[in-house]
Order: structure tokens, then sequence, then C-alpha cells
């Protein structure tokens, strides 16, 4: 397994992402949570090819696979997929699924504008469906509270609030600093074996070779991070394998 290490300057790397995102964002309804959730992977991607290597694009964000990306005349098709802990993923899926709802509300009443917002999640709160309309209340109270007062009220759920201006208006829930639980060599060969059964369709969708990119490090207590270096050989009809650590910001290559 090799570290990829990225040789360019912030301002560069800044410059690069921009370029490769920005293309796309109108594609993508942050307020649909199929959308946003492609529209996480194609910030991913892009942060792969940022410390893979600047010489490549995105040209086109699709499924079956995620993305063609072309350097040159070259092209490459790519699978990007998290590795998470489906345990707890559901539960903060529930929360993630509220702030949207509460965004899409915010949005209507034009009280968000052009804003990104990170916002603490109290590690105890655990939605019950029951509640979701008073959640979502509660929700959209305190932002705007916060945005009009500079005040945060209380809250069951909300810990702390990050905003800064933004190009569109964004509002994220953020999970906290969990100890992120090493991935195991059986998770990640178990992953690989999974997206393998797709690589002939993939390449009779396109005709390029596959390159297959595995996202560690998302945040929260579903989240792994990657521990230990990947010492065996791997075979695979994958033409490439990363692994790609958004806790370290590092990118590894494991085929």
């Amino acid at each position: 397994m090799g570290l990829i290490k990225n040789k360019h300057s912030v301002d560069e790397n800044l410059a690069k992402l921009r370029s490769l995102v920005e293309p796309f964002e109108e594609h993508y309804d942050l307020l649909i949570p199929r959308q946003r959730r492609k529209y996480e992977e194609l910030k991913e991607t892009a942060i792969f090819l940022i410390l893979y290597s600047h010489d490549w694009d995105i040209v086109f964000d699709r499924e079956e696979p995620d993305f063609i990306l072309k350097n040159g005349n070259k092209y490459i098709g790519l699978e990007h997929t998290r590795i998470i802990d489906y345990s707890f993923k559901s539960t903060e899926g529930r929360i993630e699924d509220l702030f949207i709802r509460a965004q899409s509300i915010l949005a209507k009443r034009k009280s968000v504008i052009n804003r990104l917002m990170n916002i603490d999640i109290k590690s105890d709160f655990i939605p019950k469906k029951k509640n979701t309309d008073e959640y979502i209340r509660n929700i959209c109270e305190v932002i705007e509270n916060y945005l009009a007062k500079n005040i945060l009220i209380e809250s069951n759920i909300i810990e702390n609030i990050r905003s800064m201006p933004h190009s569109h208006t964004s509002i994220y829930p953020n999970f906290g600093a969990w100890i992120e639980t090493p991935v195991s060599y059986s998770l990640i060969i178990d992953k690989i074996l999974e997206k393998e059964k797709l690589v002939p369709k993939y390449m009779a969708n396109t005709g390029y070779k596959q390159w297959l990119l595995l996202v560690l490090g998302h945040g929260g207590q579903s989240s792994f991070s990657l521990r230990e270096y990947i010492d065996q050989k791997i075979s695979s009809p994958f033409d490439k394998i990363f692994i790609l650590d958004l806790t370290l910001i590092k990118l590894f290559q494991i085929k």
C-alpha cells in the first residue's frame, strides 16, 4: 500500500477543488436527500483527485459507475463507495433528514440566504419518529434566532452553530469528535468483492477501465479510520483501488 503525497499549495488545491465541483453544482438540489448524497460523493471524488493528481478532471457524474474521469485523451470509470458502520448510520441518517427538511422550510421563509452552516449535534440526541415535526420546528427556531440575534437558544438537538458566507445555502449536521474504529482488512476486502461483481457491467456501459475509491472517516460514530498499512497484494478486476481517509486527509493506493 502506498501513500500518495500531495505536492501542491493550499491555493492550488482550492482552485482545483472549485474547478472540479462548480461545473456540477447546479445539477443538485440539496433539499433532496438522494441528490445531497450524490453531491457529497462529488466533493469526496474531487478531494481524491486533488490528492492523486491535478491532471485528472471529472467529466461526467452518473451511476454505474459513479463518475467518468479524464486525463488528456484517457478516460476512466470511477466507482465511489463509503465504508461505514450501518448500525450507527441509520440514526445519523434520520438526523440528516431532519436538517434537510428544516433547510427546505427555511429556504421558503428566506431565513437563510447564501450561508454555510455546520451544526454540532448533542451526543445524547436520538430522534423518535413521532416527534419529527417538533424536532424540525426546534431546528428552524434555533437557526433563525442564531442568525437574527446571534443567540443560541435552548435545544435538545443543537449544541453549537458555525456559520459563514457561501455561494448557496447549505446546512450540515456535525456528529462530533468520535474515536473512530480502525477499519479491518476483512471489511475492506468484503467491500472490494461486493463492488467487483459490477465491473463487467460498468465496462460494458463505458468501454473504460475501472477504478474503485473506498472512503473512510466521513465523520460521526458510524465512521472508520485507517490505522494500519495493508501489506497483502490485492488481485482485482479493478485497474486501481484507492482508500481516501477524510479524517487524516490522506490517500492510499492499495492496487
